[in-house]
Parts: structure tokens; sequence; C-alpha cells
């Protein structure tokens, strides 16, 4: 604080020089000159921090109001204009999360890939057997309706398909021949007796080519 008046009386009743009161003047001075720039750097240092709690509220949505660290930190980060808008923040997880895939319908100008039948003729399905499978395989998706018409993956709807027919074809085995109706076992025994009057030998084997007409009456009129 400045020294009064009545303390420069006293110095001079009491016998200080000239030079003496000067000195604690000066003192004095610098003692004052020390505090204001004290208060003036710590006006500014809380200007400083009120500046940057504004800037930092527009970015961040905290108002003054909220508590906050009134001490400030030896490496401040550095702060946005606010003129800038800051990009949200997306936390990132440790591996991407891959987009869901729809299931779609088999589009009806389906034709079958070059890698999809060479899928199937390195399992030892012929051309001619890959074709029409690729057609029935078409024709049977596009006219399917409902929620089993969609898949997620055609190509393995495919495979599916072709290793299924194989079990199909398997699973019948040999044709079995037709039982003969009475009336075409009736016609060979006839011809057989024929034969045997001629005196031609038949073998049984080509007996079963006799066509079955059915019943009926077949003389001449």
């Amino acid at each position: 604080m400045t020294i009064s008046a009545a303390v420069l009386d006293a110095m001079v009743a009491a016998g200080c020089t000239a030079e003496q009161i000067a000195a604690v003047v000066k003192a004095d001075l610098a003692t004052n000159d020390e505090r204001l720039e004290k208060k003036r750097a710590n006006n500014a240092d809380r200007q400083r921090r009120h500046r940057e709690r504004n800037a930092l509220s527009r970015v961040t949505g905290v108002t003054n109001g909220d508590k906050r660290d009134e001490t400030p930190s030896s490496s401040p980060s550095p702060l946005v204009p606010p003129s800038q808008t800051l990009p949200p923040i997306i936390p990132q997880s440790s591996s991407p999360t891959p987009a869901t895939k729809r299931a779609t319908r088999l589009p009806a100008d389906w034709v079958l890939p070059k890698a999809w039948g060479q899928w199937a003729i390195d399992r030892g399905y012929s051309e001619a057997t890959i074709r029409l499978e690729a057609e029935k395989f078409r024709n049977h998706w596009v006219a399917k309706s409902g929620k089993d018409a969609t898949k997620l993956d055609w190509e393995a709807t495919w495979r599916n398909w072709i290793l299924n027919s194989s079990k199909q074809t398997s699973s019948r085995g040999p044709p079995v021949p037709k039982p003969k109706s009475e009336f075409m076992q009736h016609q060979d025994d006839v011809q057989r007796v024929l034969d045997e009057a001629r005196g031609i030998s038949r073998n049984d084997q080509f007996t079963g080519d006799t066509l079955d007409l059915g019943s009926g009456d077949y003389r001449s009129h």
C-alpha cells in the first residue's frame, strides 16, 4: 500500500535524511507496481479461462453453471474456434460390423453363372444334367411365392439343389417294369399256343412287346 503523509511526517520528525525517505518511497512504489502487475496477470488469467470455458461450452454444450476444474492444466488442449463445428464423436469398435445382408428373390432372367456350373462339373455332373437342373432351378424359384422364395445366398442354394438332385436320382434306382394286365397276359398265352402249333420257338423276353389294347371285341366285321 502507498506510504501515507503521516508516515512521511514521522520519518522527518525522526531525523531521516531526504535520501532515506526517497529510498523508502521508491521501495514502496516498487512493491505497489509488483502487486499491480500480479493483479493484472491474475485478471488476464481469469479472463482467458472464462473465454476458454465459453468456447468449450459452445462446442460440447457444457454451460458455465457446470462444475469445472478452475486449475489451469500444464498443457491445455487446443480449442476449436467457435466458427467451426466439430463432427460427432463416434466410438470405434475393435472390429467393424458388416452390413446386414438381406434375402432376395431369384431374378426372372437368371442364367447359371459359369463358376456355378464349373463347380458342378468338378463334381462329376455332365453338361446336359447341369443345363437341365439349371432350368428346373430357375423355374422353381421364380414361380415360388412366400417367404421361402427369398434366399441370403443363392450360390449355396444352387449347390444344395445339385446335391439333392443326385440323391433323388440314386434313391429312385432302376425303373421297375410295369406289371402286365390280365388281358395282355391272355394275349401272350394265346400267342404262345399258336407259336407252338406252328413249331415256332419264341424267347419269353419278347412276349412283353405285345401291345396292351385293353379288353374289347377285335374280330373283323
